[in-house]
């Protein structure tokens, strides 16, 4: 079992489960936005599932993609899609997800470091894309790699992760 917790509502992943997230009614309320960079399926899927389960509502999640079907897709669930990175980082201040193919996270790392810096907790979803990687082109952030897999398209999966050096206990 393993817990990745954005502020107040822990993500619980397990082999059961894809998204069972606890949390209670003084949580919603204090829910702060959580940020997507790449809309594709598997970063959907993790949208969709924050929304179902409760833990955000579509007008706290931000996100950001280079293709516009996507931007629109997002956009008509009721999410603040836009096609810039640094409004993404500038309007999120609990998470931010890196959910780009590993050729474009250098790009997406660099928004981030340019952009506005909320204390959001950098969280990467990139396969084959290391800590090391990720500090080197994060100074100074938070960063946890998580690598879900493709079961959790249909809600099911299990999700491994790993913390960064400047990770904290509360970002599990």
């Amino acid at each position: 079992l393993h817990i990745l917790k954005i502020k107040s509502a822990p993500i619980v992943l397990t082999k059961t489960s894809f998204l069972h997230l606890q949390h209670n009614s003084s949580s919603l309320t204090m829910a702060h936005n959580i940020g997507f960079i790449g809309t594709g399926m598997m970063a959907s899927a993790l949208i969709d599932g924050i929304i179902a389960k409760g833990v955000r509502t579509p007008n706290q999640v931000w996100c950001s993609d280079i293709w516009g079907p996507s931007r629109d897709a997002a956009a008509a669930k009721g999410y603040n899609a836009t096609d810039k990175n640094a409004d993404v980082c500038a309007n999120s201040d609990d998470a931010v997800f890196i959910a780009v193919k590993p050729n474009c996270i250098m790009g997406a790392c660099k928004d981030i470091a340019d952009g506005s810096d909320t204390g959001a907790v950098i969280v990467s979803i990139a396969a084959g894309v290391t800590l090391e990687t990720l500090e080197k082109a994060l100074p100074g952030r938070r960063v946890v790699r998580v690598m879900p897999n493709t079961p959790c398209l249909v809600g099911e999966s299990a999700c491994g992760f790993a913390m960064g050096s400047l990770a904290t206990e509360e970002d599990k």
